[in-house]
């Protein structure tokens, strides 16, 4: 049933484990019955959503691309959510995250003097400007899990080498970049969001350049679609909120922001790159992030990319907008649910046994830095570990690249 349970077949909660709150209907179904209004969502007297089916959406945005009469399900949500956080009943997990990110900046409670370490490991041969004192093309927001998460590190020292490869002027913005505040928001702290969107935009305007490249979808999303929404004259008298300007970020949206794919899939078809399209051999599928499928349309530029390498490339038979989540948005990566199985184990098994190339899937390629989180993890949980490997669409083209220098 495509729109049963957490509101899609496509959604996380949709695995035969689920949870025990959603297991009765999902939130979805829950906020569908509802009559509009101020809804109760915490198990008091009288409520239809509790926080438990609250906190298993994870924003896939599945029901949504389900629904048949366009509610905007992840609005409602996302209100709910705030309430959530208005009452004190948030995962401790969470907690935990939003005091990180207001005292370190991060999602992962690091110095913010050690968000550019990832660079060390690379060849001096690679350098990694600061945007913050040279003009470039691409100022490359790298978020936080390709900053501090050992590996995702790796992704971004191959996107760093591309870059590097294709002679693209690009800088970073050392600690001067925090979390993007896309998931914060999710989950319910709108305060913390529009701090880190204030602080992003207010460095953005100190810096010079053309455009704006992430790496993570989730970044991608919110600094695309969200930051230019912001109306900041609103809180020019909130002494909570000492934002220094008043005017809106990229309203007409003269600068043009990009997934990392996006910007590559060009550089590849402008001949920057050195391939012949046959340098490697691998059988691979790809994995739809919901953030960067069905929140904006990006299908191709992965799938462009990685034909580019030789691969030899299997659909999902849930793939594009009808996508299966890895379970990490929404605050996903930083809870824990009791499901008999995980979304990225079910995901790795769909991927081994039920695309036409079954257990002839070599790697399983990816293009979200959670995405590889939730994948590494399942790999191990639900042991894939001989089965299938996790690589990260950048990784998969430095290999190739190399292959053919």
């Amino acid at each position: 049933d495509p729109v049963a349970g957490s509101g899609s077949g496509n959604g996380p909660m949709a695995t035969d484990g689920g949870t025990a709150a959603a297991s009765d209907g999902g939130v979805a179904d829950s906020a569908a019955a509802s009559d509009g209004g101020t809804v109760p969502i915490v198990a008091d007297e009288g409520g239809v959503i509790d926080a438990e089916s609250m906190e298993s959406c994870m924003s896939c945005m599945a029901c949504m691309d389900a629904c048949p009469v366009d509610i905007e399900h992840l609005t409602s949500f996302t209100k709910m959510n705030r309430q959530l956080v208005d009452e004190g009943a948030v995962d401790s997990n969470l907690q935990d995250v939003f005091q990180d990110v207001m005292q370190k900046g991060n999602t992962f409670g690091e110095s913010q003097s050690a968000r550019g370490d990832w660079a060390d490991e690379l060849d001096d041969s690679v350098d990694v400007p600061d945007a913050r004192e040279e003009s470039v093309e691409y100022l490359w927001y790298v978020g936080d899990y390709p900053s501090f998460d050992d590996r995702n590190k790796k992704v971004a020292r191959a996107l760093a080498r591309l870059f590097d490869e294709a002679d693209v002027s690009f800088g970073i913005l050392f600690d001067d970049e925090k979390t993007d505040g896309n998931d914060v928001r999710r989950i319910g702290e709108e305060f913390l969001y529009l701090e880190l969107a204030g602080h992003h935009v207010e460095t953005f305007a100190d810096c010079e350049f053309e455009n704006i490249v992430c790496t993570d979808p989730h970044s991608y999303n919110t600094i695309k679609n969200e930051y230019p929404e912001v109306d900041f004259a609103e809180f020019a008298d909130d002494p909570m909120m000492p934002f220094e300007r008043e005017e809106p970020w990229n309203p007409a949206g003269e600068i043009d922001v990009f997934h990392w794919t996006q910007v590559v899939e060009e550089l590849v078809e402008d001949g920057r790159l050195d391939l012949s399209g046959d340098e490697l051999e691998y059988t691979v599928t790809y994995h739809d992030p919901c953030h960067l499928g069905r929140y904006n349309d990006e299908y191709e530029a992965p799938r462009e990319l990685i034909r580019a390498t030789g691969a030899d490339l299997y659909e999902m038979p849930r793939s594009r907008d009808d996508s299966f989540c890895c379970g990490g948005g929404g605050g996903g990566l930083w809870t824990e649910h009791e499901e008999a199985v995980k979304p990225s184990e079910e995901r790795l098994r769909e991927a081994v046994e039920d695309t036409d190339a079954g257990a002839a899937i070599e790697k399983f390629v990816v293009a979200c830095p959670m995405c590889t989180t939730m994948f590494e993890d399942g790999r191990k949980t639900g042991n894939f570990e001989d089965d299938v490997e996790i690589v990260d669409v950048a990784e998969l083209l430095i290999e190739a690249v190399e292959a053919g220098s």
